[in-house]
């Protein structure tokens, strides 16, 4: 007999169809996030910080606010902080077309390809540069020589997406008590057992923000498994070892056996040694008779040999091993 453990695999449709809804509601979001921030690069007024802050902190996540040109241009880039605790001097950024002449000496030099931003053919008006080791920025292109480059927090803005769609998908997810899914955060939400093990089967889903996690784990059961062959060698050997215990016992009864019987034997021999002759039954003690009777032709005598002791025949028989010759 063993423990086996028996997977059964749920289901995992209802996973996959709530990971494309939630690319989805994730996509959406991403390009409403995109709107916003294309329609305040076209609709601010460049020269005023007071309307460009405004608009700026209505939409989550813009920490910065950067007019850049091309460098052949005589205007001056302009920035604008929205976060007023970011430290001008050492965390922010300054985003510039990147050209050997002209490099910023000041904050944090994030280098935008000329190419990229200011194509005579343009496939794309706005974008999203997100480079390992620089700031995420979204640029859009106000004109032919002017771009207007926003810096996104990304963590803040990671963090309203994740709200919002939590709240949007909670409820539609109908997956089976062995799934759940995580946020870009790390949290979990379902009824699954995510801290025992990890999942059987686990399905990302990218965003820019962050990457959603959609996992499920195999239902677990324990069966105990009867051997054929081991049960059979288990009868056997349990069947020997009980003959054996039987016979043992039968040995050692008769053993006990014979021992009380020796034992009864010496008692008796002993009872017989040591009794005295006179302590015999009647019938094993000698009996004197005198011949009285006068034969014909003689008189009575006194000799001794007249008189004998003598014994019946049975009784001296039964009693003769007492009586030594």
């Amino acid at each position: 007999m063993r423990e086996e453990q028996r997977r059964h695999v749920p289901d995992r449709a209802p996973i996959k169809a709530f990971a494309t809804a939630l690319r989805k509601e994730c996509d959406q979001l991403e390009r409403l996030y995109e709107s916003h921030l294309r329609r305040i690069a076209e609709g601010a007024p460049i020269d005023d910080d007071f309307a460009i802050r405004e608009q700026c902190e209505n939409v989550v996540g813009i920490l910065q606010f950067s007019v850049i040109h091309l460098p052949s241009e005589a205007s001056r880039d302009r920035h604008v902080y929205i976060t007023p605790t970011l430290d001008a001097k050492t965390l922010r950024p300054v985003p510039y077309i990147q050209n050997n002449n002209k490099i910023p000496t000041a904050g944090r030099p994030v280098p935008l390809s000329e190419q990229i931003v200011f194509s005579e053919e343009p496939v794309t008006t706005a974008d999203w540069i997100d480079a390992p080791g620089h700031p995420m920025v979204f640029w859009v292109r106000r004109s032919a020589s002017e771009a207007v480059v926003f810096h996104i927090d990304r963590e803040r803005t990671m963090e309203t997406i994740e709200t919002t769609a939590k709240a949007a998908l909670v409820d539609t997810f109908s997956a089976s008590p062995q799934d759940a899914w995580q946020s870009p955060s790390g949290e979990w939400i379902g009824s699954a057992p995510v801290a025992n093990s990890a999942p059987d089967f686990l399905l990302p889903v990218q965003t820019r923000f962050g990457t959603w996690e959609i996992a499920s784990w195999d239902a677990i059961e324990l069966e105990m498994v009867y051997d054929p062959p081991f049960i059979v060698s288990a009868a056997v050997l349990a069947a020997l070892l009980g003959g054996c215990g039987f016979i043992a016992f039968l040995y050692q009864r008769r053993s006990i056996r014979q021992a009380e019987q020796r034992v009864s034997f010496v008692n008796r021999v002993s009872h017989e040694l040591r009794t005295p002759p006179d302590k015999h039954p009647a019938e094993c003690r000698p009996r004197r008779r005198w011949d009285q009777r006068l034969r014909p032709g003689n008189q009575a005598t006194d000799r001794p040999d007249q008189g004998r002791i003598s014994a019946p025949g049975k009784a001296h028989r039964k009693c003769s091993h007492l009586f030594p010759k």
